[in-house]
């Protein structure tokens, strides 16, 4: 599947909902993993239902927040033990060649 270019109609409503964000969430306005592609795909998602996008956006960045997955890379020590247990396979592919993790 390729990208498809959002509409003049979709580009507005992502810069409405992402300023709608930002003022639940202003740091978000300094997070590179959250862009317009990001809203483009929850506003595709929830099949250009704004408030319904705006509502797993905000689930979504609460998800994220509590998880703390934006500083994953510097919490790989956690994942160490279950590494070496052998409970992570790492340097794997799926089926299509991707790269994969498996647990």
């Amino acid at each position: 599947m390729s990208f498809i270019p959002p509409s003049e109609s979709e580009s507005n409503t992502v810069e409405l909902l992402k300023l709608q964000l930002f003022g639940d969430f202003p740091e978000l306005s300094q997070n590179g993993n959250f862009n317009n592609t990001t809203v483009l795909r929850f506003l595709r998602g929830n099949k250009h239902n704004e408030k319904a996008s705006k509502d797993s956006l905000h689930n979504h960045i609460v998800w994220r927040r509590e998880n703390d997955v934006d500083h994953i890379p510097e919490r790989t020590h956690e994942f160490q033990k279950e590494i070496d247990g052998r409970k992570v396979l790492l340097g794997f592919k799926d089926l299509h060649g991707r790269p994969a993790c498996y647990v």
